[in-house]
């Protein structure tokens, strides 16, 4: 390897480098392909995770909403609730709890917002509230808030169940003690 031809050194310094770029590119592109591989799996996971979650979240027999705390909009909604209140899930994203409430829209909102900010500050709750379907029927329900957060975001979750049956049975002993 000890020479003194220039134009020798110079060949062998080019073959030097190239040799060094190619074991470079080399292990960068097994680096990337083995990093790329690892991301891929990862969003695979994530994935399985969203649809088992998707999976449970419509398998509920309970109506169940992710409302947005600052607008009161709802953010998802599970299959239970589009069949309950009818509405279909690009509707029922863009309607609000007054909307889905009976009586006043107005006087619903405000109640629910009492409700949400109730929840913040001493926890989950749980009562009954008059519910309106998108057709215009109106039911009893029962409705339980819980903060959470998604996304990073904090909601409510409201998990509401229709007690139409069981006010009417109610309605029906006090019928009969009367």
């Amino acid at each position: 390897w000890m020479t003194r031809d220039p134009a020798l050194l110079v060949k062998i310094a080019m073959l030097k480098g190239s040799l060094f770029l190619a074991c470079t590119a080399l292990l960068l592109y097994i680096l990337i392909r083995r990093l790329v591989g690892q991301l891929m799996a990862a969003e695979n996971r994530h994935v399985e995770v969203l649809r088992k979650y998707q999976e449970i979240f419509n398998a509920s027999n309970e109506a169940i909403f992710i409302h947005d705390v600052q607008s009161g909009v709802v953010l998802d909604v599970n299959s239970r609730m589009l069949s309950l209140f009818g509405y279909d899930r690009d509707e029922a994203l863009r309607t609000t709890v007054g909307q889905l409430s009976g009586g006043d829209p107005q006087l619903a909102e405000q109640q629910a917002r009492e409700l949400m900010d109730k929840v913040f500050a001493e926890g989950p709750q749980m009562f009954e509230w008059l519910s309106r379907s998108k057709d215009g029927r109106e039911f009893w329900t029962e409705v339980s808030l819980q903060r959470v957060v998604s996304n990073g975001q904090a909601c409510i979750l409201a998990v509401v169940r229709d007690i139409s049956e069981r006010k009417r049975a109610e309605d029906a002993i006090t019928d009969l003690n009367k």
